[in-house]
C-alpha cells in the first residue's frame, strides 16, 4: 500500500520534532532535482555523429561518415574514439581526392580511410602514452608518438582532445592518416 508524501509527512510530524521533518522533505526534494538533471544530462549529450556534425572545422569528416554509412556504427553503444581529420587536414589531400571519395562508387574506398580513424573503445587523450598500438576498425594499428612535445597518430598531431560525445571520445587531427 503507498501512501501519498504529504500523509507520511504528516503522520511524521506527528512522531518527530519538526527539524526532521524539513530535513526529510529537503532530502527527497534535492534527491528529485539531482535525478531530473542527470536524467536529462544523459538524454541530451549527443551521439559521435552529432558531435561531428556541430563541429564547423569536421564538415568534411561529417561528409565522410555520412557518405560512407559510418554514422549508423558511429550511432550505436561504443564506445569509440574517434581521430577526425580537421577540414585543414583533407585541405592537404591532392586536390580531387575527399571530392572522389565521397562519390558513391568510391564507398569502398572511403570507408576503409575513415575506418582507419576509428577505435572501437574509448581513449582519452592523458591515457595516450609513447608507443601505444591502437588497434582500427580496419583492423590495422596506429602507433602512438610524441613529437615535439605533441601527441600524435602515426603522422598526425592531435590538435583539440577529449571531445566527448555520449558514447565515445573525439580528437581531431592535422593530418589524414592514409596507409
Amino acid at each position: 500500500m503507498s501512501y501519498p508524501i504529504k500523509t507520511l509527512l504528516r503522520s511524521l510530524h506527528n512522531s518527530f520534532e519538526k527539524q526532521y521533518i524539513n530535513t526529510i522533505t529537503g532530502l527527497l526534494g534535492v534527491n528529485y532535482i539531482a535525478d531530473y538533471f542527470i536524467s536529462t544530462k544523459i538524454k541530451q549529450m549527443p551521439n559521435i555523429p552529432e558531435v561531428v556534425k556541430s563541429k564547423k572545422t569536421l564538415t568534411a569528416m561529417n561528409k565522410g561518415v555520412l557518405a560512407s554509412e559510418l554514422n549508423k556504427t558511429l550511432r550505436g553503444r561504443g564506445p569509440f574514439t574517434v581521430f577526425a581529420p580537421s577540414d585543414r587536414a583533407f585541405g592537404k589531400l591532392e586536390s580531387g581526392t575527399l571530392e572522389g571519395l565521397l562519390k558513391p562508387e568510391n564507398k569502398v574506398q572511403l570507408t576503409a580511410l575513415l575506418s582507419r580513424h576509428i577505435i572501437a573503445y574509448k581513449v582519452n587523450f592523458k591515457n595516450l602514452k609513447e608507443g601505444d598500438k591502437l588497434k582500427t576498425l580496419k583492423g590495422n594499428e596506429v602507433t602512438v608518438t610524441i613529437r615535439n612535445g605533441k601527441i600524435c597518430i602515426d603522422d598526425a598531431t592531435i590538435q583539440n582532445q577529449d571531445i566527448e560525445s555520449s558514447n565515445g571520445v573525439i580528437h581531431s587531427l592535422d593530418t589524414v592518416l592514409i596507409d
